[in-house]
């Protein structure tokens, strides 16, 4: 898709900017948590109005700076990473104050 901004993989920590970690129990006598992966690339609908210039990628976050200087961030927000003053993850792209 031209110009649109796709993400696959794990969506453990909100990675995939989808707006879930697609978390589940295995059983309903489980404690042990799942994670279905995303192994289609899918439309990360949050980013769909802008024009996204540029993108940086770890394991397990992600930044997208768009054509009016906003740089936005998703994922795992442990250790202020993700640069919202906060140790959260962020399900969907959040727009870093910073770069308002």
């Amino acid at each position: 898709q031209n110009g649109a901004v796709l993400s696959a993989g794990c969506p453990e920590y909100g990675q995939l900017g989808h707006g879930t970690d697609n978390q589940y129990n295995s059983s309903d006598s489980s404690l042990k948590m799942y994670f279905q992966p995303q192994p289609q690339p899918k439309l990360i609908g949050a980013l769909v109005d802008k024009t996204i210039l540029k993108i940086a990628s770890g394991n397990s976050h992600s930044l997208a700076l768009d054509s009016n200087g906003h740089l936005y961030s998703w994922g795992f927000g442990g250790y202020g990473r993700l640069g919202h003053k906060v140790q959260k993850d962020e399900f969907r792209p959040r727009q870093i104050e910073m770069f308002e």
